[in-house]
């Protein structure tokens, strides 16, 4: 029992780490008012500041040599300051459905606040930019502090959330990510459901019982969620954000469309601009949401230019408008890393290096990853579906949603083809490599068409069925979901896990500044090093690893050895070549720091046994 417990409750710091995500969140609210006014969009306003955030660092931090801290508390200002106009004017800044949907996901808020990093791109790359822009207070660069992350030149919108954080609590907050991906998602099903609600013409039913309302999106986000999984969303990657902000950025896009087809120009402009934060962030994620952003203009566009309501020139007003801010984020940032960090990121390959031979294969393994993830390509048949008949009989609200998903998933499945073919290596070409992480990107979308699709079906069957009659159900599904997954969810209490990391922190403290350190994991997928690397990060970057996949044989394994002047290295499991290479007192079931001695022998300086597993 006790042990279940701790699923829960782990450390007092706990409620520390949630605290000054709830303090971020807060001042995202009050930045994001200042782009509206409306009640419909307080939901919003956190996403919105964002956007502000992302366009004023991107910019200033560039540009300058301002330190983060000062322009984090000017936008804090900033955000404090319109947040008590607001108040003063009696104005709403939490939308009431969604501080309901807070209280419903305790049990998981409780989870996620007792986790830690544990993931392989964690440590390989998401949690170096926090650390980085914690220590040194500036993005990486010439003339800088080295980073340790896998891809400095990628942008920084997404870490710079968790950096917030972190100068809040004055450490790193590893689990700040985790705790953004749960809000971001319960914003998009806020605003999903509300607009399905919409759809079927009763959305009162937001006054009258907004505690349903909030259970009900609170299911939408998580367990309805057709792209939830736990070791993407609970952790620092930036999928789930990607997701996000694409579906929302195409959503404010749908309301712009609708106002241009009443000619409403004034408010299509602005529903175009708040639209463009969106995408502004989007564009700022990874160095692939690129083409997200591409595609999610290029579908509203599409859909806009068939709409017979909507006059072209008003149309590429507003699609220039949305795709501004993003533009100017991206070559602010394309600026940066022309002249600071050339070479650190990926590269489409010469043509004649694509692997074209690949194609049949690839296109085989692609649809068979999705054919398991029936749920997913559901949604996206659907969307095709819908989208392409209200395009031979008549175009809807619900058929013109449903064409823009449709025409974004193509293209993204299009896109991936390519990377797969001109921009990847051998055997994650072969494999493609993170296929289905790569889709949970387009998860946003998936959860509009079950929330949507929901709306429509309600709508049709209105006198047999209400969503009043739910009643409990949609909360009891959320309280107990993390209660019975638990030991699912906190998969960062996996044994071996701790063991890498207790081992990393252990060798930081017995290392000299700048001293070379290797592992040797003839057992291990490679985790091992990653987070021993990020570990040592502050007193070393000079390091190396080799795991499974690398020549683990005794003519190897003794080339290695007799490469190693100074290094220090950590063997993490053992095996027979390890042993005829560096003797038989090395035993599985240990992991070991040792050192060259002037005769060639290993030298133990450390031992640490592996946690039994039961």
């Amino acid at each position: 029992m006790l042990d279940y417990l701790q699923f829960f409750f782990e450390d007092p710091r706990q409620i520390i780490s949630f605290g000054a995500v709830i303090i971020v969140w807060s001042g995202l609210i009050g930045l994001g008012s200042i782009f509206s006014r409306d009640n419909e969009d307080v939901a919003l306003y956190p996403i919105l500041g964002w956007g502000c955030v992302t366009l004023v660092f991107t910019f200033v931090g560039t540009l300058t040599k301002i330190p983060f801290t000062y322009i984090a508390l000017a936008l804090a200002l900033i955000a404090a300051g319109f947040s008590c106009y607001l108040i003063w004017r009696k104005q709403r800044l939490i939308d009431p459905v969604f501080w309901r949907m807070i209280i419903w996901g305790t049990p998981l808020f409780l989870l996620v606040s007792a986790m830690l990093g544990s993931q392989w791109d964690e440590f390989s790359h998401w949690l170096h930019g926090q650390k980085y822009f914690l220590q040194h207070d500036q993005f990486p660069g010439k003339d800088r502090p080295l980073s340790a992350a896998s891809y400095p030149a990628y942008p920084y919108a997404w870490q710079l959330l968790a950096y917030f954080a972190g100068k809040i609590t004055g450490s790193i907050v590893e689990n700040a990510a985790s705790f953004f991906n749960i809000l971001l998602l319960f914003t998009l099903a806020r605003l999903a459901v509300g607009h399905a609600l919409k759809l079927t013409g009763d959305q009162s039913i937001i006054s009258r019982s907004p505690w349903l309302i909030a259970s009900l999106a609170a299911a939408v986000a998580s367990i309805f969620n057709p792209t939830f999984v736990q070791k993407v969303v609970l952790t620092a990657y930036a999928d789930t954000a990607t997701s996000v902000t694409l579906a929302v950025g195409v959503l404010i896009g749908w309301s712009m469309l609708e106002a241009l087809a009443v000619s409403d120009i004034k408010r299509a402009r602005h529903r175009a601009l708040m639209a463009g934060l969106v995408f502004a962030i989007l564009i700022s994620l990874k160095q692939s949401t690129l083409e997200l952003f591409g595609l999610g203009l290029g579908a509203l566009f599409f859909v806009g230019l068939v709409d017979s309501r909507i006059r072209l020139l008003a149309l590429l007003q507003c699609i220039t408008i949305a795709a501004t801010p993003g533009i100017l984020a991206y070559g602010g940032w394309r600026h940066y890393v022309a002249n600071e960090l050339q070479g650190r990121e990926f590269v489409i390959k010469p043509f004649e290096m694509w692997q074209t031979e690949l194609i049949p294969s690839i296109l085989y393994k692609m649809g068979y990853v999705l054919l398991k993830k029936s749920a997913y390509l559901a949604a996206m048949l659907i969307a095709i579906v819908f989208g392409v008949r209200g395009l031979i009989i008549g175009s809807t609200e619900y058929s013109r949603a449903m064409l823009t998903i449709g025409l974004i998933f193509l293209g993204h499945t299009v896109f991936l083809a390519f990377c797969y073919v001109a921009v990847f290596h051998g055997h994650e070409a072969k494999t493609i490599a993170s296929y289905w992480r790569y889709n949970q990107q387009l998860g946003g979308l998936a959860m509009l068409v079950v929330a949507l699709s929901s709306g429509m079906l309600i709508a049709r069957c209105r006198e047999e069925f209400s969503i009043s009659r739910l009643k409990w159900l949609p909360a009891i599904l959320v309280l107990l979901a993390p209660i019975i997954f638990a030991y699912k969810i906190r998969f960062d209490k996996e044994p071996a896990y701790g063991h890498y990391r207790l081992v990393g922190v252990d060798v930081a403290s017995r290392i000299e500044p700048n001293a070379g350190v290797r592992v040797l994991d003839p057992k291990g997928s490679g985790e091992s090093g990653l987070m021993l690397r990020y570990e040592i990060s502050d007193v070393t970057h000079n390091f190396g690893y080799q795991a499974a996949f690398h020549d683990m044989s005794v003519e190897a394994l003794s080339k290695y050895w007799q490469s190693i002047r100074t290094e220090y290295v950590v063997i993490h499991s053992v095996t027979p070549a390890i042993q005829s290479v560096f003797g038989d007192n090395f035993k599985d079931g240990n992991s070991y720091l040792i050192q060259k001695t002037k005769t060639g022998s290993p030298n133990i300086l450390a031992t640490w046994a592996w946690p039994q597993i039961d």
